[in-house]
């Protein structure tokens, strides 16, 4: 008889989104000194229809294992992200929207997501709105 198994170990990856009507992704990463994991154009075909809005993307789990915790995912976005705070303010001050979102999907059971006060005054600091969806 077969066993089910489950993954014992979480599977993290977040993305930092940054959106523009305006600004095509070139000029987003000239703005922001910074190499994207990926990017997407205006009116582009997208999975469902033609992408609203230019788009500029840092994936999480392009650069470290998605087992690693959700907060080692989020120092890593962190620490990218850090050195750039004025280009992201000055983005923001040309209209420019910026977000991130993630997923943490950890089988079943229950998984306990503890965030330090350090890691959350830098998340903080970044002004972004973060959303994790966990399944």
């Amino acid at each position: 008889m077969p066993i089910a198994v489950t993954n014992p170990q979480p599977q993290n990856s977040l993305s930092f989104r940054l959106y523009s009507d305006d600004l095509a992704p070139e000029q987003l990463t000239a703005l922001l000194r910074l190499e994207p994991d990926g990017s997407c154009r205006k009116g582009d075909a997208g999975e469902v229809g033609p992408y609203p809005a230019h788009g500029w993307f840092l994936r999480s789990d392009l650069h470290l294992p998605a087992d690693e915790p959700l907060d080692a995912h989020l120092a890593w976005l962190a620490g990218a992200l850090e050195p750039r705070l004025a280009e992201l303010q000055r983005a923001r001050e040309l209209g420019c929207e910026t977000d991130v979102i993630g997923a943490l999907h950890h089988g079943s059971g229950s998984y306990w997501l503890v965030l330090e006060p350090g890691l959350l005054r830098r998340l903080a600091a970044l002004g972004l709105e973060i959303a994790v969806d966990v399944t």
